[in-house]
């Protein structure tokens, strides 16, 4: 046995010594760490601002000004032997598009698919198309319970093993960069610990739909109003869930900027007795996380000043969280009921009513059929007027409190 003086690359502690001399160094040098993200950082010097943010040992650096670029660049390769790739293309598989007049970033992951497609669907019909990654059959799917004697089998099974590894592949795509199949891929994942060869069919269909719109990507900016004042207020929340036997499917999207930056779709941790239940679940969820997105937007010099909106499909879920509504019938339920009662009167942001069919969150609880799907999809994806659509939405949601105060 040895004791290393210095961390050997691949090794455990490799990642956890790098992280940490990576920081000293851009402390030193006269970063901030972000608190809500220990992977960002924050240089400000003369009343600009410096934005990085670490990916192992990926760096990526956004400034409007070039002297601080080239200051930290010079002070960077003194410190490390690095290698410059210059503006922003490519990223952790992912293609970046700057459309300048626009003012707007695509990000896309076509290279990545292609890969994909070559090592797993070598046997499948490339030709073969789908407008959706998966239909209703996806919500049959099943595996046969688990043994120590099945474990091993799954081991030594070569086509189970590689759809496992395409389900693994499937999940990073879906959770970095195409929500479109984050619902598809969430429920085949269910199933990874020992795939039959219904959920490798799905899988793969997955993947086909992922060939055929490879050059789809998550647009950001384009907005009329490309302050930050108008960054932070194209913040908003889309929230939804499914109403299911056994524990439901909550469906979370953060968009800025116009396209989605944040989302997640997956198994509820209880079962809803009622379908206001399972929404203020999800709702409460989502404004957890919005707290946290809010808190790091401020650290990166953006002030929230106004309250951010999380949209939700059902009116028992936004009686309660605007304190309208009894938390009687959902006692099991009461302190999430309390923390989105808290949420706003915080000023953090407030839960708002929006219709089913406006809601795009409804893509990542359950399959849809393609006219509904294409709809969402254009809209997490950034290739709709998303300010005009909060406008139009807005001005409904006034419109309803006024009838509503005349009422009373």
């Amino acid at each position: 046995m040895c004791k290393l003086r210095r961390a050997l690359y691949g090794s455990k502690q490799a990642g956890r010594l790098w992280r940490k001399k990576l920081a000293a160094w851009l402390i030193e040098f006269g970063f901030m760490q972000c608190a809500f993200d220990e992977c960002c950082y924050v240089w400000r010097q003369n009343g600009q601002t410096c934005i990085l943010g670490v990916f192992v040992d990926d760096i990526i650096l956004a400034t409007s000004d070039l002297n601080m670029l080239k200051s930290f660049s010079a002070g960077l390769k003194r410190a490390f032997t690095v290698d410059d790739r210059g503006e922003l293309k490519w990223a952790l598989g992912m293609l970046i598009t700057r459309d300048r007049r626009r003012r707007s970033i695509t990000i896309s992951c076509e290279a990545r698919i292609k890969a994909m497609v070559e090592r797993y669907a070598q046997g499948a019909s490339h030709h073969k198309t789908y407008a959706t990654p998966a239909d209703k059959t996806v919500l049959e799917l099943w595996t046969e319970p688990m043994t120590r004697e099945a474990i091993k089998a799954v081991r030594k099974d070569a086509k189970k093993q590689e759809t496992r590894s395409l389900i693994g592949a499937l999940i990073f795509v879906a959770s970095v960069m195409r929500v479109d199949v984050a619902q598809a891929v969430s429920r085949v994942a269910r199933h990874i610990h020992n795939p039959n060869e219904t959920v490798h069919a799905a899988a793969i269909r997955i993947l086909l739909y992922l060939n055929q719109t490879k050059d789809l990507g998550i647009t950001y900016g384009g907005l009329k109003d490309s302050s930050v004042h108008g960054l932070t207020r194209s913040m908003h929340v889309l929230v939804d869930a499914s109403w299911e036997v056994g524990c439901s499917v909550s469906g979370v999207v953060l968009m800025v900027a116009g396209g989605a930056v944040a989302w997640v779709s997956r198994k509820q941790a209880i079962q809803g007795l009622s379908s206001p239940d399972v929404e203020t679940y999800a709702a409460s969820a989502a404004a957890a996380d919005l707290l946290h997105q809010r808190g790091l937007t401020q650290e990166f010099g953006m002030p929230m000043t106004e309250p951010t909106t999380i949209w939700c499909d059902n009116t028992g879920t936004v009686s309660v969280a605007n304190d309208s509504g009894s938390v009687s019938r959902s006692r099991h339920l009461a302190m999430r009921a309390r923390f989105l009662q808290d949420f706003k009167a915080t000023g953090e942001g407030k839960v708002c009513y929006i219709r089913t069919d406006d809601n795009a969150a409804d893509a990542l609880t359950k399959p849809l059929e393609r006219a509904r799907f294409s709809k969402h999809r254009a809209y997490l994806l950034g290739m709709v007027d998303v300010e005009e659509l909060r406008t139009k939405r807005e001005l409904e949601d006034h419109k309803a409190d006024t009838a509503q105060d005349q009422m009373k």
